[in-house]
């Protein structure tokens, strides 16, 4: 499934920007795991945007509760379900990579 995750900080920039680096980090895991397809700040800097391809709503909320974001206190999540349609077959090649990845 093809998650998008929408990341709202609420906190302010300056303080968000302090764990950015661990955030990215967190986030390049998941990367190369096959679990996370794009990310990357929203302009105006409030916050920014995934594209995962999970299992399900559950997982991508694992990852959520992870990321040093969330464990910072500085950014909320929220998901939709999204179902490609134009460049749907980019869609099944990120699910490809994403079972080529899982153990």
């Amino acid at each position: 499934m093809i998650v998008l995750a929408e990341i709202r900080y609420t906190q302010p920039l300056e303080t968000v920007v302090a764990h950015t680096e661990a955030h990215r980090a967190y986030l390049r895991e998941l990367h190369a795991r096959g679990r996370l397809v794009l990310s990357g700040p929203l302009e105006p800097r409030t916050g920014g945007v995934l594209i995962l391809c999970v299992e399900d709503l559950a997982e991508a909320a694992t990852m959520a509760a992870r990321d040093p974001f969330t464990l910072a206190g500085v950014a909320d999540y929220s998901f939709r379900e999204w179902r490609p349609v134009v460049g749907a077959e980019l869609a099944a090649a990120w699910e490809e990579t994403r079972r080529a990845h899982t153990p």
